[in-house]
């Protein structure tokens, strides 16, 4: 079930079981673990606006409509994910990382599938490491992503939500079934590490570092690299 936090009353027709965004967080509260993924207006943390952040799991999803709050996380929100002490699995989370970063949110507790899945593949001729393999690899599911191409040209609407939605139902699964994986290779070290260390290297990556042109330059010359 897809639940809509929205600032717009009556948003996208009705389409959806629209609750208020106290219910909304409350909804997550039980939750050991929190699928979530974002939705953004581009590549660019800095440049690019948030449009929806979505959290939840296989039953439920509950989608945050932050472009209706002018792309600003609304503060009991911010407060939730600051605060609580539930794991986030997300796909490639160094990219959402920086949008919340960008808003002051640091999430705790952090599972990253993408990372994951490279740890149990390097190395290996395997197919990709994106969500939609994924959820075929570890589900035998298919999930469509063809409204992300849609997202930065036609902004928010029914088939966008459903499309959020749906990328942290399977994420939960995939966590699951993978972690029987990384235990029978005895890579929990590795799989701890990585998932530790992509919220610092999200935050590198964020603020961005101090270089001396000037020295760099005479470097490059002197080495040849």
């Amino acid at each position: 079930m897809i639940y809509l936090v929205s600032n717009q009353a009556n948003a996208f027709n009705n389409e959806f079981n629209q609750v208020s965004l106290l219910d909304g967080i409350n909804l997550l509260r039980d939750l050991k673990y929190i699928g979530a993924d974002t939705e953004t207006s581009g590549l660019d943390c800095y440049t690019k606006k948030l449009l929806t952040i979505q959290l939840g799991c296989e039953q439920f999803q509950v989608v945050f409509d932050i472009a209706s709050y002018n792309g600003i996380i609304p503060k009991p929100l911010k407060d939730y994910l600051n605060t609580t002490d539930q794991i986030f699995i997300l796909q490639n989370a160094k990219f959402d990382l920086k949008f919340l970063y960008h808003q002051d949110v640091i999430l705790k507790s952090v599972y990253d599938t993408f990372l994951v899945e490279t740890i149990l593949t390097i190395g290996l001729q395997e197919d990709g490491r994106d969500l939609q393999t994924l959820v075929d690899k570890y589900c035998n599911e298919f999930l469509d992503k063809a409204p992300r191409g849609e997202i930065i040209t036609k902004g928010l609407n029914s088939r966008v939500i459903r499309y959020a939605a749906y990328d942290v139902v399977y994420l939960e699964k995939i966590m699951t079934r993978q972690m029987n994986q990384v235990k029978y290779l005895h890579l929990e070290n590795a799989v701890k590490l990585d998932n530790e260390f992509v919220k610092v290297l999200a935050y590198i990556e964020y603020c961005g570092i101090k270089l001396n042109w000037n020295k760099w330059k005479e470097h490059s010359i002197v080495t040849g690299k």
